[in-house]
């Protein structure tokens, strides 16, 4: 079963689930999803909306469109698949962590167990060329460490951020058997779009196009591969609910050579394809129904 360490869940007559529009005991989560064995999460709406799709035409001929259900809300979407939970998470770790928290809420109460979470996202490579694909073996912050920090009641409190081996090793061998361009790296997760990533074409400009460069070389010496803004918080809200997690991010630019995304939008179209379909293959040797 899912894991909530905090007891006071057990003791609760109902749980709102704000934020996703679904309130314990009012709907029958047990029924509705307590069959849940993988979780598929990405920042956009309509990529997990395609992804759910895609999912539906891989289960059923007609390829009917995926109920939402948290259309009663408009920060989230909610599409549940045969045994699979497709939800985005908007941009950043503030974001996320508050729809995985309640997805982790829902699982408990749905009675799920041995569930699996992936992020399935987009990045920005470090020396790698659009279009491959980077399952993470590290994940760190800023400051290229394994953990989450998160301020709580006044104090910083550090969560470990460590994704799963036996997974992401799995979905090395996966990928390598479909031939996508990919590899294992080192994922950083970065509080800001613009500045924080070192980008010289947002709004603000507090560093020279020397010191960019020099910063994105000393990352890339390092080991990082690619940047994105979610990854730390995911594993480790994962890692507090021992739930085991994967990353697998699609580079859309290489930093080394710009900031802007430049690649027409059908090549991104399909880029983003790429992380599903190891996703589709690694569901399959689990023979989900």
């Amino acid at each position: 079963m899912a894991t909530i360490p905090n007891q006071r869940i057990k003791q609760m007559k109902d749980d709102h689930l704000f934020h996703i529009g679904i309130n314990v005991p009012k709907d029958d989560v047990s029924k509705l999803f307590g069959d849940v064995k993988f979780v598929c999460m990405g920042g956009s709406a309509k990529r997990m909306a395609a992804y759910a799709r895609l999912m539906e035409e891989r289960l059923t001929a007609e390829g009917q469109e995926p109920y939402n259900y948290a259309q009663s809300t408009d920060r989230y979407v909610l599409y549940k698949v045969g045994q699979v939970l497709f939800v985005n998470h908007g941009i950043g770790i503030p974001s996320l962590s508050t729809v995985l928290q309640e997805i982790g809420k829902l699982l408990f109460h749905a009675g799920c167990s041995d569930v699996t979470f992936f992020r399935l996202g987009t990045s920005g490579g470090i020396g790698l060329d659009p279009g491959t694909v980077i399952i993470s073996e590290k994940v760190v912050n800023w400051e290229l460490q394994q953990q989450w920090n998160l301020p709580v009641l006044g104090k910083m409190v550090h969560n470990p951020a460590v994704p799963n081996k036996e997974i992401y090793s799995k979905l090395k061998a996966i990928a390598d058997s479909l031939s996508l361009p990919n590899c294992l790296g080192t994922t950083m997760c970065c509080d800001d779009f613009y500045e924080g990533q070192g980008r010289l074409d947002g709004p603000f400009s507090s560093f020279s196009d020397e010191d960019r460069d020099a910063y994105l070389q000393h990352l890339q010496d390092k080991g990082v591969t690619n940047m994105e803004m979610e990854s730390v918080g995911f594993v480790a809200l994962c890692n507090k609910m021992n739930i085991p997690c994967a990353v697998i991010c699609v580079t859309v630019v290489d930093r080394l050579k710009g900031d802007q995304i430049t690649a027409d939008h059908d090549h991104i179209l399909q880029w983003e394809k790429r992380p599903i379909q190891i996703f589709f293959e690694y569901m399959k040797k689990h023979h989900l129904k």
